[in-house]
Parts: C-alpha cells; structure tokens; sequence
C-alpha cells in the first residue's frame, strides 16, 4: 500500500516530535510526558534545562513545532466549521486544539531558553 503524502504542516509536527523523542536534549523526557499524562507549564521543570546539551539543529525543529503546534487551536476553529454538524466531533476538537497550543507554548518556552534570542511572538506572527 502506498504512503499518503503528509501536509507541511503534518510533515514538521511528525518530524519535531520524532526529533524530540529521539534527541538526548533535556526536554526528551518531558515531551513524552506530555505524550501520556495532563501537564501544566508549572510541572515541566525548566530550571533543569541545559544549554550545553542542545544540538542548534534541533533548536530550528523546535521553533518550527511551536508554531506549528501554537496553530492549532485555529485549525481546530476551520475543523470547527467543516464539521459543524458533528455534534460528536466539535467537544474533541475543542479539546485538541486546546492541546496542541499549549503544546506550542511549552515548545516556545523551551526554544526561548536554548535561544535567548528568539521571539516565538514576533515569529509566530510572520508565520500566520
């Protein structure tokens, strides 16, 4: 059976969260947390994380995940209005995109922090 091609926006959110697992970077462990269990951005903790450990590789795939990810809460208003007759469906898209936000607000928080000069603001705003 042939692959389905990805969208962009699948492709970098599948690749980030690979590179993420994979990595030996401080936020690895906590990522797969997220994964599996509910977090807060008080219970991630950040005073542990180490500079000197992070590939400057992967802090360009992070960045990119955390708009990627702080987008979907208005993705999850377009599925809103696709599947605006799937009472089913619109509480659990809700719910995603509420998810995948703050997704992007950890992954900035985390960029920020190996790149002191990243604005996730000033850049999420070109990415729109």
């Amino acid at each position: 059976m042939p692959r389905q091609a990805l969208g962009l926006g699948e492709f970098l959110e599948n690749h980030a969260k690979w590179a993420i697992l994979r990595s030996n970077s401080p936020i690895a462990p906590y990522w797969k947390a997220l994964m599996t269990s509910p977090w807060t951005m008080d219970t991630i903790p950040w005073n542990d994380f180490r500079p000197d450990l992070v590939d400057p590789a992967f802090v360009r795939v992070a960045k990119t995940a955390a708009m990627v990810e702080y987008n979907g809460g208005r993705y999850a208003g377009y599925l809103k209005r696709v599947f605006a007759g799937d009472a089913a469906f619109l509480p659990a898209v809700e719910e995603w995109g509420r998810e995948e936000t703050r997704h992007g607000e950890a992954l900035a928080r985390w960029a920020k922090l190996a790149d002191p000069d990243f604005d996730f603001q000033a850049s999420f705003n070109r990415f729109q």
